[in-house]
């Protein structure tokens, strides 16, 4: 299987603009991607008893998870006991579905602005 191209274009266009934006677009494509799978693995989290069961239990230490990012988002109650936890899972993710729809929010007009620009020209260089 083929590698894919990656997004970011350092080279190859020269001084080429567009090449330089349609790179760019790619990398907020795909952060956006990376903002709403956060978002979804979280809501998720709030709606599901045995992922936040499992994750109370991890962060009590009663059980080993691997929880990639969300370990980081959870750490900081590490230890604490487990009656304790649950509603502290409850506001991390909340909290941080706030932080990322901001941040989705912002990065989408980034992104229409981009494409705004992109499109001028591309349509300035082809007429």
């Amino acid at each position: 299987m083929s590698q894919p191209l990656r997004t970011r274009v350092t080279g190859g266009g020269g001084e080429c603009e567009a090449l330089k934006l349609l790179g760019l677009e790619g990398e907020y494509a795909s952060f956006l991607l990376g903002v709403e799978s956060e978002m979804r693995l979280l809501s998720h989290v709030l709606v599901c008893e045995e992922c936040r069961r499992g994750i109370a239990e991890h962060i009590s230490g009663a059980r080993t998870l691997e929880l990639g990012a969300l370990d980081e988002l959870f750490s900081p109650l590490r230890g604490a006991p487990l009656d304790e936890v649950d509603a502290f899972i409850e506001r991390r993710a909340k909290r941080r579905i706030e932080q990322l729809e901001a941040i989705r929010g912002d990065a989408e007009l980034e992104l229409e602005d981009l494409r705004r620009n992109l499109k001028a020209l591309i349509d300035s260089s082809s007429g």
